[in-house]
């Protein structure tokens, strides 16, 4: 699927139309003067994606056009009209959404990022701020002693902290679940995001996890069966083995403690690969064990896979004095130099925003067909902006990315990016 033009008309505003072809690539950045519309473009599509009649009435929509490609390779047009125009109230006014919901555009999932997605503000509230308050505003008597209101303020101030630091968990699921097949990103916390990492970090150990364990009992059962093991493929071990080793060394640590989990950890935590093939030889029911479990391995969840592969292109962009790291219940800054160990939140303003592109990216690239994006410039420097589109197209490469920019260099990579706002 691919969106080919866009056509907007609408009414009581300065510009009563607004047209774009997008470029035949899977990448179309949008250029234009400030105020042109770019950002309402992209909004309006995203609604219009979502059947937002009250997005539409807002912007005072009469119709949107849209010229897409199917599959199919053939091209197709669809219309939203206003139906209520003499509506005055916004919440009054309706549209024909049944055109759309014939196409082959409706189903189809997108997200919206805004500039701000990443670089939430937060307010420092001091237990002594808000006593001064009360003391000044007259409050203070409401209170029966000044221990009462400095016990208010305190519980007040740690609210905040929490609310705005994602630990209370407000708003994460309307912010970052990423659940909704239309979605807009505005604010979002760099906790939630790495609530939302690990959660996912987690499930998909645990699915790893009960995969081994059943392989284990899978082999066996077989052997139960069996009387003569069938021979294991040593070329096929011997290629799995230096890859999984320490994931199997690091599931099986975590099963329940028995004699046969046991062995395989002592024989793989060996350094000596000769030692490890002479054991696995002459046993050739924990050498079919490994293999089986090595298999399951490369059936990793995605997740995962997608985890390991933020930090590695997220290291490769901040370092090299500094690094990520994730463990089981956090994402850390670590540097080579020195043992202290930061939060992602002091990640500067531009690495937060490479963050959550990112990770946006990596876990929702093979499940959405459309991502658009204000400003993705928004705190990157230069070197960052000129390889940002390839990166995020190379992320998700099945799917359409519109991206609103005032930085020439976002296109620099392709000038068949570029596309501008009529």
């Amino acid at each position: 699927m691919h969106i080919k033009s866009i056509y907007i008309e609408r009414t009581q505003s300065r510009q009563k139309t607004v047209s774009l072809n997008l470029s035949a690539l899977n990448i179309s950045v949008l250029y234009g003067e400030n105020g042109c519309g770019k950002t309402v473009l992209l909004r309006l599509l995203n609604a219009v994606l979502g059947q937002e009649d009250r997005v539409l009435a807002e912007e005072k929509v009469q119709q949107i056009r849209i010229v897409y490609e199917n599959d199919n390779r053939k091209e197709k047009e669809v219309r939203i009209i206003c139906k209520e125009q003499a509506a005055s109230d916004s919440a009054q006014i309706t549209y024909d959404w049944s055109a759309f919901r014939a196409s082959e555009l409706f189903g189809m999932a997108s997200i919206l990022l805004c500039p701000n997605s990443g670089n939430a503000s937060h307010i420092n509230v001091s237990p002594d701020f808000l006593y001064w308050y009360i003391v000044e505003m007259g409050h203070i008597e409401h209170f029966r002693t000044g221990n009462d209101a400095q016990m208010l303020c305190d519980n007040l101030s740690q609210h905040i902290k929490l609310k705005q630091s994602g630990d209370g968990k407000v708003s994460f699921e309307s912010q970052s679940d990423f659940s909704a097949p239309v979605l807009t990103i505005d604010t979002v916390d760099m906790h939630m995001v790495e609530m939302l990492l690990l959660e996912r970090f987690h499930l998909a150990q645990q699915a790893a996890q009960d995969r081994v364990q059943k392989a284990l009992f899978d082999i066996l059962a077989n052997a139960c069966d069996s009387a003569n093991m069938e021979a294991v493929d040593e070329t096929a071990l011997r290629m799995m083995l230096p890859t999984n080793q320490k994931k199997l060394i690091d599931i099986l640590e975590r099963l329940e403690k028995n004699a046969l989990s046991d062995k395989i950890i002592s024989i793989l935590k060996s350094d000596d690969q000769k030692f490890i093939a002479k054991e696995l030889k002459n046993n050739s029911l924990l050498a079919k064990l490994i293999v089986k479990m090595s298999s399951e391995l490369e059936r990793e969840e995605m997740p995962v896979q997608s985890v390991n592969k933020l930090k590695d292109i997220l290291n490769a962009y901040i370092g090299p004095e500094k690094y990520i790291e994730i463990s089981d219940d956090r994402i850390v800054i670590k540097f080579h130099s020195s043992p202290e160990t930061h939060g992602i939140e002091h990640l500067s303003g531009g690495e937060q925003r490479l963050f959550i592109l990112l990770t946006v990216f990596i876990l929702e690239g093979d499940k959405r067909q459309l991502f658009l994006i204000d400003e993705p410039e928004t705190s990157l420097n230069m070197k960052w902006q000129r390889g940002l589109m390839p990166l995020l197209g190379s992320l998700a490469p099945n799917a359409q990315i519109i991206a609103a920019s005032h930085s020439p260099a976002i296109a620099e990579a392709n000038v068949s990016y570029l596309v501008e706002l009529k």
